[in-house]
């Protein structure tokens, strides 16, 4: 694996726009098809495609935080000194736990998640030094890890 920060961050905003647009797509093919399996417009497929609607709006509001040359994209590849805050989600971690996300605050109040693999904790630690090298001043929100 690169130790290169930059390179570990580009791979995890890759990853978290890869995830997200998955999922997007994964969530309209199960609004489009759900319908059609069940029959129609029913009470539990309305509350179902609604439900998948809200997550989808957040979907989408996670791809629009983290889209190329957007702020946050922009501060953590080009310029690491606009980030003010790194922290992680969630904010209290049971023992031996990773984050699965990490959230990153520009100075300008601009905020986006980077997706991590908890099952991968050298990983997560890494991205974190990462981070964490390339804005040496942001403040760091992440509980005591232990990684293996």
């Amino acid at each position: 694996m690169s130790k290169d920060p930059r390179a570990l961050i580009e791979r995890a905003l890759d990853r978290t726009r890869k995830n997200a647009l998955t999922q997007l797509g994964w969530g309209v093919l199960g609004s489009v098809t759900l319908p059609l399996l069940w029959g129609g417009f029913t009470k539990i497929v309305i509350v179902l495609v609604a439900m998948n609607t809200l997550i989808a709006f957040f979907l989408v509001r996670r791809l629009l935080r983290i889209r190329k040359g957007g702020p946050v994209a922009a501060a953590l590849l080009e310029r690491p000194e606009d980030i003010r805050e790194i922290a992680s989600w969630p904010k209290k971690l049971p023992p031996g736990r990773m984050p699965v996300f990490i959230d990153v605050t520009t100075r300008d109040s601009h905020t986006g998640s980077l997706m991590t693999d908890p099952k991968q904790p050298q990983e997560v630690a890494d991205l974190l030094g990462a981070l964490h090298a390339r804005s040496p001043e942001a403040l760091l929100s992440i509980p005591k890890l232990t990684v293996p």
